[in-house]
């Protein structure tokens, strides 16, 4: 299991606009070693974690609502979980199963949305497809290896689903091996497998190995369409730069055969380790998406123009590093997209995620947030260590009827072997 000493804050609450602090401190990654943790669930009532919550939050700040476990329907659906204990996965120790985790969309066309999961610890790394049933049962899954280029390890780091890029009709994925300095273009076929790849990479500027270390693919997010040329672009994060600035990111537009055509790059005041994509909150037709920080700790959403360049940014204030953000549609009847934030470091290190309603400006919208301890809140489904929440992907509603479902990481499941991870399906509600 994996565990953090980071302090749970959700100070994340209260955003304030400000200017980008520039820091010379080296990036911290999110997976801290851990201590030993004792084991078996320790089901985390409500009133504990408003308990907690109340100790840490500032003066006059509300803490939020927390999600009761779900209330069974007339076909009473139940958080699923693949792992090694549920399926012939064969993950090692240390694969990290669930690290990233895309919604694909309708890979194989059988009605039902399908999911791509990273685990950049199984052997050199690997993505996994899963074929889904609309009981968030897995049908069958596909396996795909690190590339040939791949020597250090650490593929499947992130993913991201691209749409379909070349007009075959299937969703193609973009998936980064950050320690190799690569992030990759895979054209999938409707059973998971791989068509064809392009390193998209070496597009941008030439990496610098030894000393400052760039690391490209920290984070993936897809944007949509920016540029407005039919074609899906990327966001990806990267670590410290080859000419000594600040860690980055690049707004790639691409083509339809995978390559780049063009990008724009802005300096960060931190490393930004994770990234996911918001909707369009201001309405100029370009989507907005948000990064979590492991130096300032501060999640930053950005406001792109069509060029890719920024326009606006808008800070939340956490006590996390490197948030994990995945958007979801307006949930609150807002009218306003929202996202989800992991909390990995929550309750001995089982972990949790929030939920909240977003303003036009990328600001909380106040009483929205919701924290939900667990799969469908169920606390006493995860063990100290688990690291739930430490990937999110908002898969829509599988079975055409109830709540929308959302699959979350948990890297520090040991389920066969430790960390090996796991991936849980649930309704959100």
């Amino acid at each position: 299991m994996l565990c953090s000493s980071i302090a749970v804050s959700v100070s994340w609450l209260v955003g304030t606009l400000g200017s980008a602090q520039q820091s010379e401190s080296k990036p911290v990654s999110r997976e801290a070693p851990r201590a030993g943790a004792p084991a078996g669930p320790l089901g985390l009532t409500q009133a504990s974690v408003l308990h907690t919550l109340a100790r840490i939050m500032p003066p006059g700040v509300t803490p939020p609502r927390v999600l009761p476990p779900s209330v069974p329907l007339s076909r009473p659906p139940r958080p699923r979980k693949i792992s090694n204990a549920t399926m012939a996965l064969n993950l090692p120790q240390g694969a990290w199963f669930g690290h990233s985790v895309a919604a694909l969309g309708d890979l194989d066309g059988d009605g039902v949305r399908d999911l791509a999961v990273g685990a950049p610890g199984d052997g050199l790394g690997s993505v996994r497809v899963f074929f889904l049933n609309s009981d968030r049962s897995v049908r069958a899954h596909t396996r795909i290896d690190a590339p040939s280029s791949t020597f250090s390890g650490s593929y499947g780091h992130a993913v991201c689903a691209l749409g379909d890029l070349n007009g075959d009709g299937a969703t193609d994925i973009a998936a980064s091996n950050p320690v190799d300095c690569e992030v990759f273009v895979h054209f999938l076929r409707t059973d998971g497998t791989v068509l064809a790849s392009v390193r998209i990479s070496d597009a941008l500027e030439p990496p610098v190995f030894g000393g400052a270390l760039d690391s490209y693919g920290e984070g993936l997010a897809s944007l949509g369409d920016v540029d407005a040329d039919g074609v899906t672009d990327l966001v990806v994060a990267c670590g410290v730069g080859s000419d000594g600035e600040d860690p980055r990111f690049y707004v790639m537009r691409l083509r339809t055969d995978g390559s780049v055509k063009g990008y724009a790059r802005t300096s960060l005041g931190g490393t930004g380790l994770t990234c996911g994509a918001l909707g369009d909150l201001d309405g100029d037709g370009i989507r907005e998406f948000a990064m979590g920080n492991s130096i300032d700790r501060n999640i930053r959403t950005y406001f792109l123009r069509a060029n890719g360049t920024v326009r606006m940014t808008r800070f939340l204030a956490t006590a996390q590093y490197s948030t994990p953000i995945v958007g979801v549609p307006d949930l609150f009847g807002s009218g306003q997209p929202g996202w989800a934030l992991g909390i990995t470091a929550t309750a001995s290190g089982r972990g949790a995620y929030s939920l909240a309603a977003l303003d036009a400006a990328g600001g909380v919208i106040p009483g929205s947030v919701v924290l939900v301890p667990g799969p469908e809140g169920r606390s006493d489904l995860l063990h100290p260590g688990d690291a739930f929440g430490s990937s999110l992907a908002y898969l829509g509603n599988l079975d055409g009827f109830g709540a929308v479902e959302v699959a979350v990481g948990a890297i520090g499941t040991d389920d066969g072997a430790l960390s090996s991870g796991a991936v849980w399906i649930g309704a959100i509600r």
